[in-house]
This record gives C-alpha cells, structure tokens and sequence, in this order.
C-alpha cells in the first residue's frame, strides 16, 4: 500500500497540500471541507496539524511558478481559476487558508483540541 504524503515526515509541502486539496475538496464544497477538516482534528489533529503547517509553508515560500499551484488548485482541489497561473493559484490558496482553514484551526485550539 502506497504511503500518503501527510505520513511521511519528508513529504514536501506542495505534495501534502496536494494530498489535502486531494481528500478533502475535490469532492466537497468548502462548508463541506470545513466539516469534514473538523471532524479529522477531533480524531486526528496529528494530521490535520500536519497539513496546516504544509499549508502554512507553501504560502510563506511559494515553489517556482511553473504551474505547480495551478494543479494543486485545478487538478487536486477540483476548482477551476478565472485564470490558469500559479499567481491566481497562490491568491486561491491563500484565501482558502483565510477564510477556512485558520479560522477553523483558531477555534480548535481555543477548545484544547488542536496543540
């Protein structure tokens, strides 16, 4: 059986958002992930710590712009952009992480259940 990026520490942060857009958005609307990335940090916040601060890093150092970000966002997230470039792909993720992510990563650790 093939290991997931999220269980092997030397998995890049491209490959574990990758795994993550992958699990929980290419099926799903955002409320929908949101439910479902909830419900993985009551049961395994190892894991969903794993993706933010993959998530966290790709943000903070960007791979090079060629296309990486627009597959993470178009082929594993399941979303298409007004425009196919890794700059459109980057302002996606971020405002994902804004509007989803975080505040769903502040109000578990405001309820002791994410360290």
């Amino acid at each position: 059986m093939r290991r997931r990026p999220v269980d092997d520490p030397a998995a890049t942060p491209v490959a574990v958002v990758g795994d993550m857009f992958d699990l929980y958005l290419s099926d799903f609307d955002y409320d929908e992930a949101v439910v479902h990335l909830r419900t993985l940090g009551l049961r395994r916040p190892d894991l969903l710590r794993r993706y933010v601060d993959a998530l966290e890093s790709l943000l903070a150092d960007p791979p090079p712009l060629d296309a990486t970000l627009v597959w993470l966002v178009e082929g594993n997230a399941g979303t298409s952009l007004d425009e196919a470039t890794d700059a459109c792909a980057l302002a996606w993720i971020r405002a994902f992480a804004d509007d989803h992510v975080r505040p769903l990563v502040r109000e578990l650790e405001r309820e002791g259940r994410l360290p």
